[in-house]
């Protein structure tokens, strides 16, 4: 299936930028808000689905919702905490009564604090599979509102070495979090540096090349290492193929295409490497459940 490299047309969604949304540092690379001013002040843009170029972690305290992530909905309730990377697509369906806080910040904030480090080193970034939700219990709700309000407050501040601070708090927050995600996944989680680094790795690889590589043996190439080996540390990182992965990425790809990018069937097929339409058909009914056009018509009406 050779890719049509003179048909491309990305899904049409917006992409949020950092910059875009006030802050309080004179650093537009970090921002941290009360949820309720957040959502007064940028209802129009976040509650339809978007995209946005930084990390956050929003934490619920009071009243319900919907929150739609790449697909998937997830209810809010209060001690629903999110964590959200770069590139994925979200929305939320909220009460009038919603309360939390949210922070984010780019990848380059994070770096120019902790250069030895990288954010995919914690378990709640190890991967794209990574559950998005954290449940707090009441005790952790209480002790993590206290947590998000300091940071909040240090964000507004004008204190001595406020970015520094701002990023220790961040930093605490996250070597917290991924132990209760260990915890709470711990069914599911393996924690294995050098396997998460080849995972890592894929994922990445998968990301720049979903479009013309979609066999494991291409991705094992890449990394110099078997495709029984690849299939292996996939299996027991994550519990799924190497080919699930590859898959999953194209029908996300698909989906967002099918919702927002407007165009048709034929098209989507071409824009994701697929000549044949009714191959790809197929290719996504076998692993939705639906056909695109059902899929479609579907998420219209929800």
């Amino acid at each position: 299936m050779a890719y049509n490299a003179n048909f491309v047309v990305m899904a049409i969604l917006p992409v949020l930028r950092i910059d875009q949304f006030d802050n309080s540092t004179h650093n537009a690379d970090v921002y941290a808000n009360i949820f309720s001013d957040h959502i007064r002040t940028y209802h129009a843009s976040i509650t339809k689905p978007h995209k946005h170029d930084f990390y956050l972690v929003v934490l619920f305290t009071k009243g319900l919702g919907i929150h739609e992530i790449d697909f998937k909905s997830y209810n809010i309730q209060p001690g629903s905490l999110f964590i959200l990377r770069p590139g994925q697509t979200h929305y939320w369906e909220l009460s009038k009564d919603i309360e939390g806080y949210i922070f984010f910040h780019t990848e380059s904030f994070y770096k120019s604090f902790f250069p030895n480090n990288t954010l995919s080193n914690y378990p709640i970034y190890y991967s794209n599979y990574n559950s998005q939700q954290i449940n707090l219990s009441a005790s952790d709700l209480k002790n993590y509102t206290i947590r998000f309000e300091q940071l909040y407050k240090e964000y507004k501040g004008e204190a001595w070495h406020k970015l520094n601070a701002l990023s220790n708090q961040i930093e605490s927050i996250y070597i917290d979090l991924s132990r209760l995600y260990i915890e709470q996944e711990k069914d599911k989680v393996h924690v294995l540096p050098k396997s998460m680094n080849y995972v890592r790795e894929l994922e990445v690889l998968i990301e720049a090349n979903y479009l013309t590589l979609k066999k494991p043996s291409q991705y094992a190439n890449l990394l110099n290492i078997s495709t029984k080996h690849l299939n292996k540390i996939v299996q027991n990182s994550l519990g799924k193929s190497s080919s699930e992965l590859i898959n999953n990425r194209i029908i996300l790809e698909a989906q967002r295409l099918l919702t927002h990018g407007q165009i048709n069937v034929k098209e989507i097929a071409y824009e994701l490497g697929y000549e044949d339409p009714s191959y790809f058909t197929r290719f996504f009914k076998t692993n939705v459940g639906v056909s695109p056009t059902a899929f479609a018509d579907n998420y219209t009406q929800d």
